[in-house]
């Protein structure tokens, strides 16, 4: 792995944690998808990334935004919001 990705993950949980509550199931599991397919996806404990993403140049920003995804996914279409 060319750069610690797990701790700009990390890093990113504890920013939003600190600015949104905690996340219900803070698990993730993190997939690694070919280029050519698309750049990236999350969805309620689910990160896909390009291969693209995981160069040294890829975006702190996007792994931050995708990160963030996981409070909207998992609390926007939860059951006791309703």
């Amino acid at each position: 792995m060319p750069r610690n990705l797990p701790m700009t993950w990390a890093r990113s949980a504890i920013i939003i944690s600190d600015l949104f509550g905690p996340i219900r199931n803070p698990t993730f599991t993190v997939i690694q998808i070919p280029d050519g397919t698309f750049r990236d996806y999350a969805a309620p404990g689910v990160l896909l990334l390009s291969q693209r993403i995981w160069d040294p140049r890829g975006s702190d920003r996007t792994i931050a935004r995708l990160v963030a995804q996981q409070w909207w996914g998992i609390h926007g279409c939860s059951r006791d919001a309703r």
